[in-house]
């Protein structure tokens, strides 16, 4: 079974990814770090490749896709990548912004479309998001506004993958 999981050079992608391999799953991990995710393969063995790219970005979006593509179907996609920062609405710069919602809310999005060409049916799709949708985050409100946006758009998926599997 192959699992793909971005952010998986630290935080929850780590630990899934940790806990992925000691199941037997094989994984491909995707973060912007080529040398965290070096490391991350050099502990967890040939369960885990990797593919280093840039997902605040669509040319990184693109080389996921492309090299997701040698790896054979994909059976999990998990959207786990993601950052915000501590700073109120007018402080942050735009390309702070633009930054956070390619990477957030776009790059998810844009994965799952995709990716779906390359996943079996019955195939699964997690997008991580946090609790924190449910309450305005005053010191995190760029980060907060691209997870509720994710959380909207997960729902419009589920929507649309429901209509079709009538079909």
């Amino acid at each position: 079974m192959l699992w793909v999981v971005t952010g998986a050079s630290s935080g929850i992608g780590l630990e899934l990814s940790k806990l992925l391999c000691l199941k037997g799953f094989r994984v491909v991990g995707v973060a912007k770090s080529r040398e965290r995710l070096e490391g991350v393969r050099s502990e967890l063995g040939n369960c885990f490749d990797y593919i280093a790219t840039d997902l605040s970005t669509i040319d990184g979006v693109r080389r996921v896709v492309e090299s997701v593509k040698s790896f054979g179907a994909v059976d999990v996609l998990v959207n786990n990548a993601g950052f915000g920062l501590y700073k109120t609405v007018l402080e942050h710069r735009a390309e702070n912004v633009a930054s956070m919602a390619m990477t957030n809310f776009v790059t998810p999005i844009v994965l799952v479309k995709e990716l779906l060409h390359h996943m079996k049916k019955g195939s699964a799709v997690v997008m991580v998001i946090t609790a924190g949708i449910h309450a305005v985050m005053k010191e995190l409100p760029i980060y907060g506004a691209t997870k509720i946006a994710l959380h909207y758009a997960s729902k419009a998926f589920r929507s649309c993958f429901e209509f079709h599997k009538g079909l």
